[in-house]
């Protein structure tokens, strides 16, 4: 029973994969954060292992295993999450090599050895070499399963020995439908806001649910960028130091922050052009107004220009700080709201 909400194409393409035995031995999956491709992954990684003829049953030995990180013969890389094996984003050299070991050795208890490998598109040159000569010659018994939120900065070699599914936005209804059939405990305004202001990233939607601080710390971060607007050069300046103050995270920081400024200017311009039904940030509609009022629209388009520019930027790798003043200083200054 698969429990990814949406992508309907890829699970249905598994689903006949699977039952006609005829698993490949790399898939890429590509898309923005938070869209379930990683919950998908492990999924795909109990089905492939699933005692059961309705697979991923989710209640035979082998998935459950699989669901706690403890099956000897499914390996996760790559992902920030402090209860995989690797705490470490960048997927290293040192790390193919243990893939390509690991690799060469046939099941422990499960059907095929897989290998789960996020953040495909951080991993060092050294390191994307030695996992194409692993994809180029892959051993039987094994499956590997790339995951990138830029699938622009993957070595084109690496993409041309998986096959790549792309990962959309899943439907605001849809989300909708499955809080309310499962979460039924929340009220429908909360559940209707939260799946509108997720943008189709079931995974942000679903952590907003479970842990509250996460959506009110969205909803401060917005207050704070509308008033930044109208404050001075010093002032915005300040505001990035502040961002930026912790250097191990700094990139991470800036671009969750510039995509959250893309997010408001998107806002006002849904306002410029008089299509209140279109807004994200409902609860912030009277301030979206008063910032808008003296913009044309020509103008905020500039500014969703800027921000996107920065945000490819920095995904290739240009000055974090540079980058994210040149956009703050060439937004305009508006009168306070």
């Amino acid at each position: 029973m698969w429990e990814t909400l949406g992508h309907d194409n890829v699970i249905d393409f598994f689903t006949k994969v699977l039952a006609n035995e005829r698993i490949g031995h790399a898939y890429l999956l590509s898309g923005q954060k938070h869209l379930g491709k990683f919950t998908f992954a492990m999924e795909l990684a109990q089905a492939v292992n699933c005692l059961n003829t309705d697979r991923p049953c989710k209640t035979c030995l082998q998935c459950m295993r699989i669901s706690k990180y403890i099956h000897p013969d499914v390996r996760v890389f790559g992902s920030d999450d402090e209860m995989l094996i690797s705490d470490n984003s960048q997927i290293t050299i040192d790390e193919v090599r243990t893939i390509q070991v690991e690799s060469s050795r046939k099941p422990f208890e499960g059907k095929s050895k897989i290998f789960i490998i996020d953040n495909i598109e951080s991993m060092t040159i050294e390191a994307g070499n030695a996992l194409l000569k692993i994809l180029e010659e892959p051993p039987s018994q094994v499956l590997y399963i790339l995951i990138t939120t830029d699938i622009s900065r993957v070595l084109e070699t690496i993409i041309s020995r998986c096959t790549v599914f792309e990962f959309a936005p899943v439907e605001t209804k849809k989300i909708v439908d499955y809080f309310n059939q499962n979460l039924k405990e929340k009220s429908l305004i909360d559940l209707q806001y939260i799946a509108k202001i997720s943008r189709g990233k079931i995974g942000w939607a679903m952590k907003a649910i479970e842990e509250p601080n996460i959506l009110s710390s969205r909803e401060s971060n917005l207050e704070k960028l509308q008033t930044l607007i109208t404050e001075n050069v010093t002032t915005r300046l300040g505001y990035v130091e502040e961002i930026l103050s912790d250097r191990t995270h700094s990139l991470k920081l800036a671009i969750e922050q510039i995509e959250l400024w893309y997010e408001l200017w998107r806002d006002v311009l849904m306002v410029v052009y008089n299509l209140p039904e279109l807004l994200i940030y409902t609860k912030f509609s009277k301030n979206l107004k008063m910032l808008a009022a003296p913009l044309s629209a020509m103008e905020v388009i500039k500014c969703l220009k800027l921000t996107r520019s920065a945000l490819d930027d920095l995904r290739e790798n240009h000055n974090v700080s540079i980058t994210f003043e040149r956009m703050l200083l060439n937004f305009p200054v508006l009168g306070k709201i």
